[in-house]
This record gives structure tokens, sequence and C-alpha cells, in this order.
């Protein structure tokens, strides 16, 4: 918990953290609590080239993503977590993937919605999709290009392979450029 990968380039391109293909996951994040990365360039997992799993609280800024077999950034059952300035490019499935996030998006009298993930400032492009969200609930998508992707953002309330966080409700996306 509370670990910073930080990129010391002058450029994010200048600092490679590459799979070559044979590993699963990158970067893996599983119940990281705290985790902060920041400026570099990850690239060729065999699955994800970062996975933030079951974490309360990250950040990943300023990161290119490119050329994973399934998902660039995926997210999956955390909370309290922004994607900023990123690029997710070459994706075999979602640049961006924020799944089976937290329910707190349901809003009432005495309580206001609240986004447990925010994605914003992203260039996504040449991604099968641009982003997927499998029970994303409460997730906030803002001022992001999403272009040239095959899909542009994709969103549902399956509960098929056990995904938690059924259903998917109170995802708010907008000021975004999809084409």
């Amino acid at each position: 918990c509370n670990l910073q990968i930080e990129g010391m380039g002058r450029r994010r391109s200048d600092v490679l953290i590459s799979g070559r293909r044979t590993k699963l996951n990158v970067i893996r994040a599983d119940r990281a609590d705290g985790i902060y990365l920041k400026h570099f360039t990850v690239e060729f997992s065999d699955f994800n080239n970062i996975y933030v799993l079951e974490t309360n609280g990250f950040r990943m800024e300023d990161i290119k993503s490119r050329y994973s077999r399934e998902y660039g950034f995926l997210s999956f059952t955390s909370d309290h977590g922004l994607i900023k300035d990123c690029e997710a490019v070459g994706s075999g499935d979602a640049g961006l993937y924020p799944g089976a996030a937290p329910q707190t998006g349901e809003q009432t009298v005495e309580k206001k919605r609240r986004y447990n993930q925010e994605i914003t400032r992203c260039d996504v492009h040449h991604n099968a999709l641009g982003h997927s969200g499998s029970m994303g609930d409460a997730i906030h998508i803002h001022h992001n290009d999403f272009y040239d992707n095959a899909v542009g953002l994709s969103v549902d309330s399956i509960s098929a392979g056990g995904h938690p966080g059924y259903p998917q409700d109170s995802l708010l996306v907008d000021h975004n450029r999809i084409y």
C-alpha cells in the first residue's frame, strides 16, 4: 500500500515498462490502497498493461498504455480512483475498463451521489473498444477524446462471469469527443 512509481524522464516515452508479451499483467496492483502511478509508457502485456484490483485509492496519471492483448487500463472492484492525462492505444479489447466498481452512485434525498472513479483528459484510440465498463457503477468519464476505435464506449449490466456490482448504474459521461 501507498506505493509510488513515477518515471523520471523528460517525456513519458523516456521510461518504458515492457511485458514483452510474456507477462499476463505488466503492472498489477492487487489490494494496493494508495497506489500512485505516473509519467511512463507501459506496453506488450499478454492480458492487461495495468491492472488495479480491489484497491481503495489509486491514481494513474500521464501514462501511455500501448499494445495490450486485452485491456490497457483495467480497474476492477476498486474505489476512489483517478485516471488522468492518459493515452490508451492498440488494446485488443478496451483501452479503458473500470469494471465491477462498488455501488456508490445511488442518490437519495439524504445522500448525494458519489462517483467512485474518474477518467479525464485521456486520448483513447485504435483499440477494439475505447471504453468498456461491465458493471462500471458510478464512474465519471469527462473531457476525453475517443477516436478510431471499433466501438467508442460500451457499458452493460450483464451478470455473466460472476462479475460483482450488478446492476450497473449512475455512470456519467459528459464533455467527451467520441468519433
